[in-house]
């Protein structure tokens, strides 16, 4: 999802932008250079492969590990070789204790990426349509704070960082918020669930608060 609202940016900022498939590039697995780069040379690798079903993570543990943890690892070995600098799109959850697993495993797959070298992004966004009628959530957890905001908001947020050449850990949102702050913008009639009970459901605590950094 945010990639795709990433390469147009990009692009029309006169950078050119290639996107390989899970197919062409699976980071979990590979851990040398893929055919896909052979012949050139990017400056810099956009890491936005993720596990990112947050209550399925508590089950699937070694599947989060994967992408999450292995994946960056290998990635990272990569664009060593490569001299590419690394942009790692990481998860305002990494923000806050009690972590559930997913919150581990994007916290623990920042510590291949160098701060001096690589571009650390914790952040947050919704597709539009999240709560809408066809969505088929009739509810929103509340009270949740949180600096999160529609993708096509955050994604040129992204692409400023990245062509700032910033570097290290970086939180990137909008100004502080409920969820339901954003779910009424698209169903103003939209119920809320206690944080409580969205935890018996998911099998984990929810974040109360990802706006600390």
């Amino acid at each position: 999802m945010l990639g795709s609202h990433l390469v147009p940016i990009l692009e029309e900022r006169n950078c050119w932008v290639s996107t390989p498939t899970k197919e062409e590039w699976d980071i979990s697995k590979v851990k040398h250079i893929p055919h896909y780069l052979y012949g050139w040379r990017p400056d810099i690798i956009v890491n936005c492969a993720a596990y990112t079903d947050v209550s399925k993570a508590e089950q699937d543990k070694w599947e989060a590990i994967q992408t999450n943890i292995i994946g960056c690892e290998n990635l990272v070995k990569i664009a060593r070789q490569l001299k590419s600098k690394v942009i790692q799109i990481s998860s305002d959850y990494a923000n806050v204790r009690p972590m559930g697993f997913y919150a581990f495993t994007k916290y623990a797959g920042e510590v291949f990426f160098q701060n001096d070298e690589d571009l650390v992004i914790r952040t947050s966004f919704k597709k539009r349509g999240t709560w809408d009628s066809k969505s088929g959530y009739s509810k929103v957890i509340h009270p949740i704070h949180t600096c999160s905001d529609w993708v096509d908001i955050i994604a040129p947020k992204i692409v400023d960082a990245i062509l700032e050449d910033k570097k290290g850990t970086h939180f990137i949102g909008t100004e502080k918020k409920t969820l339901r702050d954003l779910a009424v913008q698209e169903n103003p009639n939209i119920e809320n669930m206690s944080p409580e009970d969205a935890d018996r459901i998911n099998g984990y605590v929810y974040p109360r608060d990802c706006t600390k950094f």
